[in-house]
């Protein structure tokens, strides 16, 4: 077996391997939106509850510089968190502008990545596969708990190709490290 596969990495397929690792729940998506939804409601409400009893309480309860601040700081962490820092890693990184090239052997995986910034060729036996986890487009191949390769599902030439590397690295892994996120 030798399939070959050509996955270009720009920015939007980075950031999005920086919101996947970002997760508090990696199994359940909608769950990190009702997470972070409820932190905000709940910072959201407090400031605004805090707002009113400064407006409305006959005794001084001061202005709630604390709560506001909170709700402030909450928010832009969070912005920044998950706006601006994928962006700017992606522009720090060696990937930058470049391709990853993807040889699938019998016995291991040839990744060669040519960028701009780094030429560097490297080889992955399968049992050193940690996780894979399969979205739409793409593939997740943790080789360890640091480096993962993107693999693109569109790189492949063909379908065969594609179900051929899916049933590979279905059997390299346990059933349970082995994931379809939706």
């Amino acid at each position: 077996m030798e399939i070959k596969n050509t996955t270009r990495v720009d920015e939007k397929m980075f950031v999005k391997l920086q919101h996947f690792g970002m997760r508090i729940f990696k199994k359940h998506n909608f769950l990190n939106y009702i997470f972070w939804g409820v932190i905000a409601f709940f910072a959201f409400f407090i400031s605004l509850i805090s707002i009113i009893l400064f407006y409305v309480s006959e005794n001084d309860v001061g202005f709630p510089y604390y709560q506001l601040f909170f709700f402030v700081i909450l928010t832009g962490f969070y912005f920044i968190y998950y706006s601006i820092l994928p962006k700017q890693m992606y522009k720090a990184s060696p990937l930058c502008g470049g391709t990853e090239n993807y040889i699938f052997m019998d016995d291991e995986i040839i990744n060669e990545t040519v960028s701009p910034k780094l030429n560097s060729r490297a080889v992955f036996k399968y049992d050193v596969i940690r996780k894979v986890y399969e979205k739409t487009g793409i593939f997740y191949v943790y080789v360890s708990y640091n480096q993962v390769l993107l693999v693109s599902k569109y790189g492949f030439e063909t379908q065969e190709e594609l179900e051929t590397v899916r049933e590979k690295l279905k059997s390299c892994v346990p059933a349970k490290k082995y994931k379809v996120i939706k």
